[in-house]
């Protein structure tokens, strides 16, 4: 029996951002309707555990008591070691410890207009170490006194993973993409049964510029980043969320926008800031070493320069 195709799709705001999921699955309205939940149940229930501007999560709690061997539960610890492991990779290049430096330089509130006044913890007057200084064992992590942890550098593309790990236990769904403020997770076909591919734009115009070609019919990631959003102004002086750790300030760079295609939407995550960081010039060779091959960078000159065979631009100022 040949089960026709039906497309499943929700909204909803979390984590700072817009969550969109969408489905393509030969399961009945109801049983979509059960696995929906459960992923807005993991989403939210990450926001709970992992978000510094929660009073009240664990991360908050944690940083709290910097200095103190404290006992973590498995997804945090999960995310701790995702995060020390690709910081080592990464020579320090990306480092949760930032988050004395973000809040310092202006970024202390969430950027959601309705959350913007709630109370949140300031770290502002403790200080930015290596990443060698996360300290995790089993069941436990800590952190050296006067630091703290911001996850925020890779917990869209942490939770995007656990997403696509559920979903993908399902055979009956055969398509999907999920979208964490633009981050996005994908695999399998549309309800036509043609790939589904993920289109990126211009920061500026909005337009489209570009595509991801998909890798066969396997799950992969694009995930983007900017300096033209979660930015303002502190005391006279303009700032914006992407910090270098090697100057403790935000990243001077010719790179506006970054956008990574992987397998890992976390890889992908941590990659297009820290192309950012780094600039257009080194930015090939930093994705080469770490084994991520397909890029689109959007410049300060208003040229857009792709990186690999994975994306295809179609508009004039997109060059390979």
């Amino acid at each position: 029996m040949v089960h026709k195709l039906h497309t499943y799709y929700e909204t909803y705001p979390a984590m700072g951002c817009t969550i969109k999921i969408c489905l393509t699955a030969t399961m009945s309205q109801i049983e979509a309707d059960v696995l929906l939940r459960l992923l807005k149940k993991k989403i939210l229930s990450f926001e709970k555990r992992c978000s510094r501007f929660l009073t009240t999560s664990e991360l908050s709690r944690f940083n709290k008591k910097a200095s103190t061997k404290q006992g973590v539960t498995p997804e945090l610890l999960d995310i701790f070691t995702k995060a020390r492991d690709i910081g080592l990779k990464t020579n320090g290049l990306y480092n949760p410890f930032v988050l004395p430096v973000l809040q310092r330089v202006g970024y202390l509130h969430s950027i959601v207009k309705e959350y913007e006044n709630d109370p949140t913890d300031d770290f502002s007057n403790r200080v930015m170490t290596s990443i060698t200084d996360l300290e995790l064992g089993d069941g436990w992590a800590k952190i050296p006194y006067g630091t703290a942890i911001d996850l925020g550098g890779c917990g869209k593309g942490y939770i995007g993973d656990q997403l696509a790990d559920i979903v993908d236990t399902y055979n009956d769904v055969k398509g999907y993409w999920l979208s964490m403020g633009g981050d996005i997770v994908a695999r399998g076909v549309h309800e036509s049964g043609q790939p589904i591919m993920i289109g990126l734009q211009d920061e500026t115009s909005k337009r489209t510029i570009a595509k991801v070609n998909p890798m066969g019919l396997d799950r992969y990631a694009v995930a983007t980043s900017t300096i033209l959003s979660r930015r303002g102004s502190e005391k006279g002086v303009a700032w914006h969320h992407i910090i270098d750790p090697r100057t403790a300030r935000p990243a001077e760079t010719d790179i506006l926008t970054a956008s990574v295609c992987a397998k890992s939407l976390f890889d992908a995550d941590v990659h297009a800031t820290n192309c950012i960081i780094i600039g257009a010039e080194k930015a090939s060779t930093y994705l080469k070493k770490h084994e991520v091959s397909d890029a689109l960078l959007q410049l300060r000159t208003g040229d857009n320069i792709i990186i690999g065979d994975g994306i295809k631009g179609y508009v004039d100022k997109a060059v390979n």
